[in-house]
């Protein structure tokens, strides 16, 4: 409820919140990997952090350094793991040149499973949607 109101009220009133907002990112990405936390909000945090109104810094340079907290953990869920690969690509694709498209290529090891599954599975279906979008975003890997 707490995280709830802060993304409410910083949207809200984005100038009063702007000098905390590095303190108030990091507080988000902590419950983004706090595995006691219901999924669907984990999820709507990282799209919440990708969406926000970053006023003078662009969203690039402001998550730069924290490009690492995006890639996807090993007790993800399958939704969770697609949230935090589509955000990375995002944040890649907003750069003007990749810096290493191998690091990038990398979290999509998290869902190698499907080849382990029938090509109707859920994990499949995703599997081939990220994959989808790493060809749109990047069409030169």
């Amino acid at each position: 409820l707490d995280v709830h109101m802060l993304l409410l009220l910083s949207m809200k009133f984005p100038s009063v919140f702007e000098s905390e907002l590095e303190d108030n990112i990091e507080k988000i990405f902590n419950f983004v990997d706090n595995y006691l936390i219901p999924t669907r909000y984990r999820e709507t945090m990282i799209d919440w952090i990708v969406n926000y109104n970053y006023r003078e810094m662009s969203l690039v340079s402001f998550l730069n350094p924290r490009f690492v907290r995006f890639y996807p953990r090993i007790y993800d869920s399958l939704g969770l793991r697609e949230t935090r690969i589509i955000a990375l690509s995002y944040c890649f694709n907003q750069l003007e040149y990749l810096p290493n498209t191998i690091v990038l290529m990398n979290s999509m090891v998290s869902i190698e499973e499907y080849l382990y599954h029938s090509p109707t599975s859920e994990c499949t279906i995703v599997a081939f949607r990220l994959m989808k979008i790493m060809l749109q975003r990047f069409n030169d890997l």
